[in-house]
């Protein structure tokens, strides 16, 4: 199957060449440039898609002399970008949200600072009142 260069887009996450495919329902399916042979499998784990925008169900293994048809992995599934998400769940920040979210840490990292002083403050002058007390019954 030849590939259609101009249709080819850059992933903005790994910068892998995609073709956007759409699909039967009207959105567009972003796959791998190149097709790949694959054996079609109702209960197989993967989705090939065709230029029509038609998929079918499949896996890539096989007997490699008689693979059944060609067709585009969805590229959401392969992408580097869903490799590196942390343990604890968040999401991969852009450079903006991540300068937001420095700031936004920085400044609630300083008010529990200011908050711990009010606390230390209140403290000693809890501590400044009750000597003067103490001190005011010895006379």
């Amino acid at each position: 199957m030849a590939r259609l260069e101009q249709f080819e887009v850059p992933c903005r996450e790994c910068g892998k060449p995609l073709v956007f495919i759409r699909t039967k329902s009207g959105k567009n399916m972003p796959c791998e440039a190149e097709p790949v042979f694959y054996w079609p499998d109702d209960n197989g784990p993967l989705m090939f898609y065709q230029r029509n925008g038609t998929y079918e169900r499949g896996t890539l293994q096989g007997h490699p002399a008689v693979p059944q048809g060609s067709g585009y992995v969805p590229h959401w599934g392969r992408c580097r970008k869903n490799e590196a998400i942390p343990p604890n769940g968040e999401r991969r920040r852009s450079p903006l949200e991540q300068l937001i979210h420095e700031r936004v840490q920085r400044e609630r990292a300083e008010a529990e600072e200011r908050r711990l002083r009010a606390e230390a403050r209140a403290a000693e002058t809890a501590a400044l009142r009750e000597a003067e007390a103490r001190q005011m019954k010895l006379f």
